[in-house]
């Protein structure tokens, strides 16, 4: 049996160039506006090559995460120029009706979704951790790693805080404040880097230590420490690790440990859904596209076409933010804070494809 037929290849073929052409302006200027944010950070040891090859890394990144508003541009684009040459008429005369086109449409932006999704789990967390190492290794060398932002992390009547950490698992700038059973500080130690050991302890290298006693202070230097604790180095890079570049499985994992340790859950939930749902809400913008092209804009200029996508595009994204830290100040679930969305944009396309029967 063919799955695609004429009519399916030949659409498929201008949405896919449209899409194409669409990618590479989009994921282009973010990543030039990427690298001239890079451009600050950049000294002696991290250089200008170091910091565009941390930009090229995280290229694939920046296209996932724009693929539903570059679907919509596309999506508009392709179908537009098929209608403004009275294609779409002639394919519609032939006996093809307009759900029929919708499908055609549909195919092939679900394969690329299928395979953004895939590249989100096996190559995109992977590119990142590369452009992460890459940074940190180099900024680590000259001591300006302070500048990331870390994480947290309550361990016992111990609050640690570590800056970063590098695709092979070690840590900078740790900073460990121990407290008594009254919540009094009693020390403050900061290390410079930490490995993880074979017997399940960090080693934290150059360490400053300084002791608060009830009437005097104590300082001190060492050049190791052993540090015990349950983070271990694959658990630790999820952790400082943005909800949006985890592959699902890791905010799966991670949101069960969260659970565990009684913290909220929220945001690594929200991701995971929205992960989850990609493809859908990517199909459901083609949708969308499709049924502006077959109401409204058959006739008018390209740019007008390229607003209008963009402008769905971005009320979608808008939505999406909007409902993220909704579900987080109200209550309601991230399930249907990634949900719903997708679910008001296909009601609305399916209610102007019923307006143009």
């Amino acid at each position: 049996m063919n799955l695609l037929s004429i009519t399916d290849r030949y659409i498929a073929k201008h949405i896919l160039q449209a899409l194409l052409m669409v990618l590479v302006v989009v994921v282009g200027l973010l990543g030039l506006v990427q690298f001239l944010e890079e451009l600050e950070d950049v000294n002696d040891s991290y250089t200008r090559v170091l910091a565009l090859l941390v930009v090229i890394s995280s290229l694939p990144s920046l296209a996932y995460q724009m693929l539903p508003l570059i679907v919509i541009v596309g999506t508009v684009l392709g179908l537009g120029n098929l209608a403004s040459s009275s294609e779409l008429t002639v394919i519609r005369a032939a006996g093809i009706s307009t759900a029929r086109i919708m499908f055609s449409c549909v195919k092939p932006v679900l394969i690329i979704a299928i395979i953004a999704m895939a590249a989100s789990e096996f190559g995109i967390p992977q590119a990142q951790g590369i452009a992460k190492s890459l940074k940190i290794e180099a900024l680590s060398k000259s001591g300006s790693y302070e500048n990331q932002k870390g994480g947290w992390y309550k361990q016992g009547n111990e609050f640690i805080h570590i800056s970063a950490v590098d695709g092979l698992g070690k840590i900078y700038g740790i900073t460990r404040y121990l407290f008594d059973d009254e919540n009094r500080l009693i020390a403050k130690i900061e290390s410079d880097s930490g490995v993880f050991g074979s017997n399940g302890a960090w080693h934290l290298r150059n360490n400053r230590e300084i002791y608060l006693e009830s009437d005097f202070v104590t300082k001190k230097t060492s050049t190791e420490l052993n540090l015990r604790s349950d983070l271990d180095p694959e658990l630790l890079m999820i952790m400082l690790t943005s909800p949006n570049d985890l592959p699902i499985t890791g905010l799966f994992e991670y949101s069960n440990y969260l659970l565990s340790e009684g913290v909220n859950v929220g945001p690594y939930q929200l991701a995971f859904w929205s992960k989850l749902f990609h493809p859908l809400a990517t199909i459901s913008l083609v949708i969308m596209g499709a049924a502006f092209i077959f109401g409204s804009i058959r006739s008018v200029p390209i740019g007008q076409r390229i607003l209008i996508g963009i402008l769905i595009g971005f009320s979608f994204r808008f939505l999406q933010e909007l409902l993220a830290p909704a579900s987080q100040v109200i209550g309601f679930s991230p399930l249907l804070a990634a949900l719903a969305p997708i679910i008001l944009t296909l009601i609305f396309a399916l209610f102007l494809f019923w307006r143009i029967r």
